[in-house]
C-alpha cells in the first residue's frame, strides 16, 4: 500500500470506531503494524548507559525515545 492509502485505512478505522463499527481484524491488523513500529524502534544502550534508536539516531546524541516512539507514545496517551 501507498503512504496515502495507509493513511485512508488508519482513518477508516478511526471513525468506524468513534462510531461503534468497525471490523476486529482491522483492528487488530492496526495494532500488530504498530508495535511492530515499536519493536523497529527498540532501543539500543550503550556502555555508558545511554540509550537511543538504532533507526532514527544519526549520532549517540540522539537520546531515546526516538520522534517515532515520541509520536506513538502521544497518541496512545491522548486515546
Amino acid at each position: 500500500m501507498s503512504h496515502e492509502e495507509l493513511i485512508a485505512v488508519l482513518d477508516d478505522l478511526d471513525i468506524a470506531l468513534s462510531n461503534g463499527f468497525g471490523k476486529a481484524s482491522t483492528f487488530i491488523a492496526c495494532t500488530k503494524a504498530v508495535r511492530k513500529v515499536i519493536e523497529m524502534h527498540k532501543p539500543y544502550t550503550t556502555a555508558e548507559q545511554t540509550q537511543f534508536c538504532v533507526i532514527c539516531a544519526t549520532n549517540l546524541d540522539d537520546a531515546y525515545p526516538c520522534e517515532t516512539v515520541q509520536a506513538i507514545e502521544s497518541e496512545l496517551n491522548n486515546g
